[in-house]
């Protein structure tokens, strides 16, 4: 099946989490995916990993002072930058987790957004120390 799939379907595909290998679906980071992007370049790797978690951080900060404020539209939005975010350096755990959490912002499903909010500071710090072992 990997041989099969390597060949047959475009990386880009299982990638993006329809159809990621058992090493990428328990890794916080597709690092072969993140590798490909940078092309083998560690200091551009390096440079996009150090912008990610910087921004990371800020985003998780501003949701969470959204949060206190119950400023949901700021959750959701935030929430939208740190799917993105999270999504360009393969780390596709925390990419859906973002994306839950601006979807029930946007519901306004308060306890759910509580909920995520807490998934989500373990993921991006799960996702922090992965790159710090391989950085």
């Amino acid at each position: 099946m990997r041989i099969w799939r390597s060949r047959w379907i475009p990386h880009a595909w299982w990638s993006t989490g329809r159809f990621l290998t058992e090493q990428a679906r328990a890794a916080e980071v597709d690092l072969t995916a993140l590798r490909e992007l940078t092309s083998g370049d560690a200091e551009f790797e390096s440079e996009l990993v150090g912008t990610f978690l910087q921004s990371g951080d800020q985003c998780l900060a501003d949701i969470i002072q959204a949060l206190a404020a119950h400023d949901l539209d700021t959750v959701g939005r935030r929430a939208h930058s740190l799917k993105g975010a999270s999504a360009n350096i393969h780390a596709h755990s925390l990419s859906a987790a973002a994306s839950q959490l601006e979807t029930a912002a946007r519901q306004g499903a308060l306890p759910k957004v509580t909920a995520l909010v807490d998934e989500i500071r373990q993921r991006l710090s799960a996702v922090g120390q992965e790159l710090a072992q391989v950085g």
